[in-house]
């Protein structure tokens, strides 16, 4: 079977540029080197918004992870350097934890803070079957859009998404560019790839590998099925 056809207006919004996650900015200050000021982060309350858990969820989150690795609250405060009852209350969803704090409290079990304000908990290790592939639209020129399959669905602070490209002759991906590195390759077919002002035709078996941050387009242009797999890598969270 198939995986679902994303249809939203959002999800179809191509998955290679970098305005693709709500919390993507958030997280790309809790994991960030710009994320130095210990004062400025301990200023900036966590509230809930579309596309992120709730505080009572963050608090369930960290109380799941505790009682996982065997911790007590005060084990938690000593590494932390916060109070038992600090954290309790953040784990009772009854404060809001700051940035600052929860960033500690995550240090302190060991976990990546995206995990803990992530839409929804994802796993450490993601195995995709090749029947649950998810079908995914990424925008093409004008009102067109290209034919994709998630080949990995994310892990927490991942920076890594592939999909696969199934794509009929024609099908193109308009000028664009974003932070990081993308790599091409096709498996079958022809994509003719401009990054900058140069023009490569990648065949079945060849690879483009280049900085995202220079704009860049494709169009497949094989006769009949264009199949690639295409590697993107981004600096923070990732989502397709």
């Amino acid at each position: 079977m198939e995986g679902r056809v994303l249809m939203s207006q959002e999800e179809l919004r191509i998955r290679l540029d970098r305005g693709h996650g709500r919390c993507y900015d958030f997280l790309e200050i809790l994991r960030g080197p710009a994320f130095v000021p210990v004062s400025a982060g301990e200023r900036a309350v966590i509230r809930q918004e579309d596309g992120m858990p709730s505080v009572e969820e963050v608090g369930r989150r960290l109380k799941e992870v505790r009682r996982e690795k065997g911790m007590t609250l005060k084990q938690v405060a000593q590494a932390s350097g916060m109070s038992p009852t600090h954290i309790s209350e953040i784990e009772r969803g009854k404060t809001s934890p700051t940035v600052g704090a929860l960033r500690k409290i995550a240090r302190a079990l060991g976990k990546e803070t995206a995990y803990f304000v992530e839409e929804k908990p994802l796993p450490r290790i993601s195995v995709v079957k090749k029947e649950d592939r998810e079908t995914i639209l990424l925008q093409g020129q004008g009102d067109t859009f290209v034919t994709a399959r998630a080949l990995t669905t994310g892990i927490p602070a991942g920076r890594i998404s592939v999909v696969l490209v199934d794509e009929e002759e024609g099908g193109a991906i308009p000028p664009h560019a974003h932070e990081g590195e993308e790599a091409l390759l096709v498996i079958q077919g022809q994509a003719r790839v401009k990054v900058g002002d140069t023009e490569y035709v990648v065949n079945g078996g060849d690879c483009l590998h280049y900085s995202a941050k220079v704009e860049h387009s494709a169009e497949f242009t094989g006769k009949g099925r264009n199949k690639a797999i295409w590697v993107k890598i981004v600096p923070g969270a990732m989502r397709w």
